[in-house]
């Protein structure tokens, strides 16, 4: 089981996922947002039961496409359903075990003649435009968080770490999600940025500080035996401690 999360923020596409791929009693290290980094630039991520033919997916995905196929939109969600409904009509309909070839994608393509980057969710064959916010795999408790954070506008700044909280929360909740948090933006103007939040601790535990702190101050709003002097300390000493978490992630 993984997670694999997409967002679209104000100026693109925003992709995370975890790190961790179970094999047999075994978890392994694996990269779960493949990039294309020559034009046309895309991202990839998903979930599925075998990792062989998310591979091959993938390949045939970055393989095929090209500046002639990913002038548009409309051009290049007919490239992903020929794709993939000749997966599905030829190789997986062979494929020996059945039960491993359902497959859920997230794709991010930058149309050469489209000033915003488009994304788009796969289902098997089936192919439409992600919404602004969509998770495959392990979807329902890190959907709940994504519920909290998401909303329209986001700068990338806001959009990334909403997307390390995301991912960090399945990874400390559920069962075979974890490693590593990778965060992928392709933005409108065709750009890529990768980042690794393996080494920022403090920002992945953001959203579960953030709560456990506020707890006491959201229970407080509504108590009638509290005093507006007892609740303006309880909010004075929340900002206090957010403020040390900020100087923390900043690095000051």
């Amino acid at each position: 089981m993984s997670i694999g999360a997409g967002m679209l923020y104000n100026e693109g596409v925003i992709f995370g996922a975890d790190t961790d791929e179970t094999v047999g009693e075994m978890r392994r290290r694996v990269h779960k947002i493949p990039t294309k980094m020559t034009e046309p630039r895309a991202l990839i991520t998903g979930a599925c039961n075998n990792g062989h033919l998310m591979d091959t997916a993938v390949e045939r995905i970055f393989d095929g496409l090209t500046k002639e196929n990913s002038q548009t939109s409309e051009s290049v969600a007919a490239f992903l359903h020929e794709v993939m409904l000749g997966l599905y009509e030829r190789e997986f309909r062979l494929y020996p075990d059945q039960t491993s070839t359902s497959m859920r994608l997230l794709v991010a393509v930058k149309p050469e003649t489209e000033n915003k980057a488009v994304a788009w969710s796969v289902d098997c064959s089936s192919i439409h435009r992600m919404k602004p916010m969509e998770i495959v795999g392990c979807g329902d408790y890190a959907q709940y968080v994504a519920d909290h954070l998401y909303v329209p506008g986001l700068s990338i700044e806001s959009g990334m770490l909403a997307m390390v909280q995301i991912v960090s929360t399945a990874k400390k909740r559920v069962l075979y999600v974890g490693g590593e948090t990778f965060v992928h933006v392709l933005k409108d103007d065709g750009s890529v940025r990768l980042q690794n939040y393996h080494f920022s601790p403090e920002a992945e535990d953001l959203y579960e500080y953030f709560f456990t702190l506020g707890s006491g101050l959201l229970l407080a709003t509504g108590n009638k035996t509290i005093s507006d002097a007892e609740f303006q300390h309880l909010g004075t000493e929340f900002i206090k401690h957010l403020l040390w978490k900020r100087k923390k992630i900043l690095g000051g």
